[in-house]
């Protein structure tokens, strides 16, 4: 049997559906306003103390576009598929800023983990 996905965080809420939904993110390409992601951000697991750099990231990378798409980087994060995959997380849904969100937490804390910069996967850095 596959290997159980890795335990980041325990399950978390997803972001407020738009007013139209009622059944999680809405897979409308559009901008988030800063209060969307800082509360994906920590649906997805990442640290309060740590959002400033999420957001600064975020923003450099798809200016917080849900659909953003550059030479293979995909949503908020700009994500490539292996973290996805290497999260446990279904690589179909990028466009979900939780989704996409744990993704570039598993992929900040794998660098941690390797002992460098937890940014070293982003061509945007947070300062």
């Amino acid at each position: 049997p596959p290997p159980p996905p890795p335990a980041i965080v325990p399950p978390a809420p997803p972001v407020a559906p738009a007013a139209d939904t009622a059944t999680g993110p809405s897979p409308d390409d559009r901008y988030l306003t800063t209060e969307e992601l800082r509360a994906a951000a920590v649906a997805a697991g990442w640290p309060v103390e740590l959002l400033p750099e999420v957001e600064a990231v975020a923003w450099c990378e798809s200016r917080n576009h849900t659909h953003a798409q550059n030479f293979g980087a995909l949503g908020i994060m700009q994500m490539v598929g292996l973290w996805f995959g290497a999260a446990g997380l279904n690589p179909d849904h990028w466009w979900d800023p939780v989704v996409n969100l744990r993704a570039a937490k598993h992929a900040y804390d794998e660098q941690i983990r390797l002992g460098v910069d937890g940014w070293a996967p982003w061509a945007c850095k947070p300062w």
